[in-house]
């Protein structure tokens, strides 16, 4: 990054940065840059291609159905019900 680029960011951003902010920005990029040849120094043609960095496995649990509640117990708290269903009023005319 230059300070062209980083000037254009401040407009932006709309922020106002100062000369020390202004040149920690520029250092932490120029790291960055160096960081990023050094990986592109790495042969990786004998590499597959991976999904993620560590291999894991999904530990799977048996689906079972269980019935907690009947509609008979919950409805016993409803205000009103009409043949099963639970009846609200009505919102929207």
């Amino acid at each position: 990054m230059d300070r062209k680029t980083l000037a254009r960011l401040e407009a932006l951003n709309q922020i106002k940065l100062t000369d020390t902010q202004k040149e920690d920005v520029l250092s932490f990029f120029a790291k960055r840059e160096a960081e990023l040849t050094t990986l592109d120094e790495i042969d990786t043609a004998k590499t597959e291609p991976m999904v993620h960095v560590m291999l894991s496995t999904i530990a799977l649990r048996e689906d079972e159905e269980k019935v907690l509640f009947s509609r008979e117990e919950l409805q016993l708290q409803a205000p009103v019900t009409d043949a099963g269903y639970f009846c609200v009023p009505r919102v929207i005319e």
